[in-house]
C-alpha cells in the first residue's frame, strides 16, 4: 500500500505584546478601555479582594454600560486547585460567558493565577486583564503570563502560557495590605535587583523606610521598575526555554519550603529564604 501524507503547515507570527500601566485609582480607566470592546466582563477576584476593591470595580464596570458579573474564589495559596477553577467555569458556563468574554483578574498571584489558566482554557482561550493588587503580583506575577495551579503534588505543576492583553497596576490597591502581606511582597523585588540590576538593589537599599511607608510615588517606581526587568527577560525567552529561568531564583526550595509550612509562609516569605539557600549554595560552589 502507497503511504500518504498531508502537511498541516501551521507556522505564525503571533504579536502578544501589551501594555503595564501604572497609577492611582484605574478603575474608571479599565472600564473606559473595555467599552466596545467585549461583550462581557468576567470579574475573577477572591473573598479578601471583593470586598476591598471588588465592589467598587463592579459598580465602575456596570455603571459604564458594561455586562458584568462577579466570580468569587475563596482566598489563600492552598485554594489554587482543579475543584475551585472548575467551580468558577461551570458558574459562567451557566451565566453564559464564553467566547464573547473578557477575563478581568482582580487580586494578587493566586487569582491572577487561576484566571490566567480559566482565560486560557475557557472555549479555548478569552482574553485576560491582568489588575494585580498586591505587592508581589505588581512586581511579578501579573506580567510574563504564567498562570496555573497546585496539585498534591507540589505547586503550579499544570498550567499555561497565557498573556495578559493589559496589565493595570493600581498603587492605590496597596494601601489595604496589612505589614505582612506588604513586606513579603518585596522579596520578588529584591529578586530582580540581584538577578538582573544592581543599581536597582542599591536603590531599595537606600530607600527602605520610605517604600516600607509606602509612599506612592516610591511604589510606583517599584512597579515600573519590576515590570520593565520582568518585561526584559520575557521578551528574550516568552516560553522560559533558558533566560527566563533566571525568574526562578530563589523558587525551587521556596516553593518546596511554602508547600511544607502548609502554605502557612507566605510565598514571599519562602521566597525568601529559597533565595538565601541558592545564595549559600552558589558561594560554597565557588559561582557566588
Amino acid at each position: 500500500m502507497t503511504i500518504r501524507f498531508v502537511r498541516v503547515d501551521l507556522k505564525r507570527q503571533v504579536d502578544e505584546s501589551y501594555d503595564v500601566i501604572v497609577g492611582e485609582d484605574l478603575f474608571p480607566m479599565i472600564a473606559s478601555d473595555l467599552i466596545g470592546n467585549r461583550d462581557k466582563v468576567a470579574l475573577i477576584t477572591d473573598s479578601n479582594v471583593w470586598p476591598l476593591h471588588g465592589k467598587k470595580l463592579l459598580e465602575v464596570l456596570v455603571d459604564s454600560g458594561l455586562q458584568a458579573d462577579k466570580f468569587v474564589l475563596e482566598a489563600g495559596e492552598e485554594n489554587k486547585t482543579r475543584q475551585n477553577w472548575e467551580a468558577v467555569i461551570d458558574e459562567m458556563i451557566d451565566k453564559r460567558y464564553g467566547r464573547d468574554t473578557t477575563i478581568v483578574a482582580l487580586g494578587g498571584g493566586m487569582v491572577g493565577d487561576m484566571a490566567g489558566w480559566i482565560g486560557g482554557v475557557l472555549n479555548r482561550g478569552v482574553p485576560v486583564i491582568q489588575v494585580p493588587t498586591t505587592l508581589l503580583a505588581q512586581a511579578d506575577s501579573a506580567v510574563g503570563g504564567k498562570a496555573g495551579y497546585n496539585t498534591r503534588h507540589g505547586k503550579n505543576l499544570i498550567g499555561v502560557f497565557k498573556q495578559p492583553i493589559r496589565v493595570y497596576s493600581d498603587v492605590s490597591t496597596l494601601g489595604t495590605l496589612s505589614p505582612r502581606e506588604f513586606r513579603q511582597g518585596l522579596a520578588e523585588t529584591v529578586k530582580h535587583g540581584v538577578i538582573a540590576d544592581s543599581s536597582f538593589f542599591q536603590y531599595l537599599e537606600g530607600s527602605t523606610s520610605q517604600i516600607l511607608d509606602r509612599s506612592p510615588e516610591h511604589i510606583a517606581f517599584l512597579s515600573m521598575e519590576n515590570a520593565r526587568i520582568k518585561a526584559e527577560v520575557v521578551m528574550k525567552d516568552p516560553h522560559e526555554k533558558g533566560l527566563r529561568k533566571i525568574l526562578n531564583y530563589g523558587h525551587t526550595p521556596g516553593h518546596a519550603i511554602e508547600k511544607a509550612s502548609g502554605f502557612n509562609l507566605m510565598h514571599g516569605e519562602a521566597v525568601s529564604i529559597g533565595m538565601m539557600i541558592e545564595g549559600r549554595l552558589s558561594w560554597y560552589l565557588g559561582e557566588g
